[in-house]
């Protein structure tokens, strides 16, 4: 018997699936063992004895990371390499592994670290596989489909929010919120990774001059001015994350055709100059009737640091919990989501 699909009143009829055979088998054999030959050739025995590496997810400047199987048990997991050549302290990277370890025990909505070793001159850090893709590619597919409603906006706003909260609650500032380094999961939750540059902060403020362009803070480029005409410099707190978010909830929010990448200029450095254009730039990129959205990044995209809203208040929001009450109508074209 097939199985038997309704769409739309229309009946359709799939094949049953197969069960395994011999020669599928060995097919899936085959294809592991094209896909271990894809894998650079100084990766130590001790790390392809025990994994399978099934696909790259992608490249960084200093690491590559791949969709790997662990023999033994068949689990899946993102493993990030780095050579240490390359690696401009290894001290940020096991930092980095110890603040994912310790938030991630403490938030659902924070990237799995799991293990960490140095092999050959090489770092290798297997951590939780996220199968959704980035939040960045989620923006994508359903702007394109023009499925990104101020419901499923805020959504994924507040499951933003409540990790950067517990990353703050641990003393970590992530210095680095932007779509790419926010993930999904198979159930599409939201997963904080990419911990880089995050820095554990108790009383003092930072002072380094870091991040991405586009969802920094106006402090941060302020603090880059004073350096330049060497001037007091009076750092930065927990509050950039808070506008970084601020930037990624205009990047969800913006129509098609509009994004943080097509302005001339970032957001930060609009602020410190001209606040009311600022304010023209979330009334033409947001739509009208998304009235929560605008209204938290007006109290988000704040000039003053100490005048931005908390996260706390973000996730106790009563129009976004009234909006986000209950789960949205799922189509059957929700799926891509």
């Amino acid at each position: 018997m097939g199985l038997l699909t309704l769409i739309s009143g229309f009946m359709i009829r799939y094949p049953a699936p197969n069960p395994p055979t011999t020669s599928n088998l060995q097919a899936h054999v085959q294809m592991d063992i094209e896909s271990r030959q894809q894998i650079p050739s100084d990766i130590p025995e001790e790390i392809r004895d025990k994994y399978l590496f099934k696909s790259k997810l992608g490249s960084g400047s200093f690491s590559d990371a791949w969709e790997v199987e662990e023999i033994s048990t068949m689990s899946r997991y993102c493993m990030k390499i780095l050579s240490l050549k390359n690696c401009a302290s290894h001290s940020d990277i096991i930092s980095e592994f110890k603040y994912m370890q310790e938030i991630s025990s403490k938030s659902p909505h924070v990237v799995k670290a799991y293990e960490y070793s140095v092999l050959d001159g090489k770092v290798f850090v297997l951590m939780e596989l996220c199968p959704g893709g980035t939040l960045s590619e989620w923006i994508d597919l359903n702007r394109r489909f023009r499925l990104i409603s101020e419901k499923r906006i805020l959504h994924k706003l507040r499951e933003i929010s409540l990790a950067v909260i517990k990353c703050h609650e641990c003393h970590i500032i992530h210095r680095d919120l932007k779509p790419d380094n926010i993930f999904l999961d198979n159930t599409r939750q939201i997963k904080l990774g990419d911990f880089g540059i995050a820095r554990h902060l108790e009383s003092s403020l930072s002072q380094t001059f870091c991040g991405t362009p586009p969802y920094m803070a106006p402090e941060l480029y302020l603090l880059y001015q004073q350096k330049l005409k060497q001037k007091p410099i009076e750092g930065y707190g927990f509050q950039v994350d808070i506008w970084s978010l601020g930037c990624v909830l205009l990047e969800m929010s913006c129509e098609e055709g509009k994004s943080l990448s097509t302005m001339d200029k970032s957001l930060g450095s609009v602020a410190l100059d001209n606040v009311m254009e600022l304010n023209n730039i979330i009334d033409n990129c947001v739509p009208p009737d998304y009235t929560t959205v605008k209204r938290l990044l007006t109290r988000m995209l704040v000039p003053n640091p100490e005048d931005r809203i908390s996260l706390q208040d973000i996730v106790i929001d009563g129009e976004l919990l009234e909006k986000t009450s209950t789960a949205p109508h799922i189509k059957w074209y929700h799926l891509i989501s």
